[in-house]
């Protein structure tokens, strides 16, 4: 059992922080594509 528990630990640190990366992109990601989406609307009403 203690050797498989830093086995495991290391397990559940690895998906949270690949849950925390890929939640920070997505975020990222949504930001980004509101800003264009926003340029693009201002140009459209620009032009």
């Amino acid at each position: 059992m203690d050797e498989i528990n830093p086995f495991v630990s290391n397990i559940i640190m690895f998906k949270s922080r690949v849950f925390i990366v890929e939640y920070v992109c997505s975020i990222t990601g949504a930001v980004i594509f509101t800003f264009y989406q926003g340029k693009y609307f201002c140009d459209l009403l620009l032009f």
